[in-house]
């Protein structure tokens, strides 16, 4: 399974149901990629089983697979935590994170732009509930596809406190160190594509050099998406390749750490 966002919401979903389930409660993963089955705690009491998808193809999977394992299973409800919706009788839960693909449409491919459309539309009209992070998502969601707001529930995005927690001043130096990241530095986590605005956190690095501030380094965490060379050229346009990191998506541990080492805010008291 891939590393990002979108997974990492999809993974702590799986734990908390298994943590939640009541007895007499079955739940079952389904995923192309055999690795989603290492995201099911061991101790779920055998309530939560991975179920492996045989093909990666999104049309496939709606139009057979999914709706065969719901309904050899008998599923109450299938939940979808991105834009697609499968055929089949189970009652429906999509999970909707953005309408980027409306509001920046330059930032995705033609073809992408269509897929997400028909999808996303589809999906948001025909579920029985929609899940989404945010109050502005919820209000495209009714003004694009008329849906009715007491069919979307709002679900803010929260932290793993067990995971991530802000360590101490002697704490952070060792999280820098072992990160091999000797210098403050301020973090951005995300996919690298142009539509997470790189671009801008890139302009503004170059700007505080240029005016002398280089008591800073900018750490890039995420996966190279399509154009992700947009965001390499700028960099070496802007000779920060000494000052602006790349690294790929670390486990949820790693991950709190450079969290927990990057530049802290004045304005919160910490």
């Amino acid at each position: 399974m891939r590393e990002g966002g979108n997974e990492r919401y999809f993974e702590s979903v799986i734990r908390r149901l298994a943590r939640a389930a009541a007895p007499g409660d079955d739940y079952y993963v389904f995923s192309y990629r055999g690795a989603a089955a290492s995201r099911i705690p061991a101790d779920n009491g055998g309530r939560v089983t991975h179920v492996p998808l045989r093909r990666r193809a999104v049309t496939w999977q709606r139009a057979v697979e999914l709706p065969w394992h719901a309904w050899r299973l008998g599923l109450d409800v299938l939940h979808v935590p991105f834009n697609f919706l499968p055929i089949g009788r189970a009652r429906k839960v999509v999970t909707i994170h953005d309408l980027s693909f409306l509001h920046f449409p330059e930032t995705h491919g033609a073809a992408e732009r269509l897929r997400l459309r028909l999808l996303t539309g589809t999906a948001a009209r025909r579920a029985d509930h929609v899940l989404t992070d945010s109050e502005c998502v919820k209000n495209d969601l009714a003004e694009r596809y008329g849906v009715p707001a007491s069919r979307i529930t709002v679900t803010p995005l929260a932290v793993e406190r067990d995971v991530f927690r802000p360590p101490g001043e002697e704490e952070r130096r060792e999280l820098r160190q072992r990160a091999q990241l000797a210098c403050e530095y301020l973090l951005h986590v995300g996919t690298l594509h142009p539509r997470k605005n790189v671009g801008v956190l890139i302009e503004a690095m170059a700007r505080l050099r240029a005016r002398g501030r280089r008591d800073h380094h900018l750490v890039l965490v995420g996966r190279a998406e399509r154009r992700a060379g947009e965001v390499f050229r700028l960099v070496r346009a802007r000779g920060l390749e000494t000052v602006v990191h790349f690294l790929e998506v670390p486990d949820a541990a790693a991950l709190a750490a450079l969290y927990g080492a990057a530049k802290r805010s004045r304005s919160n008291g910490s």
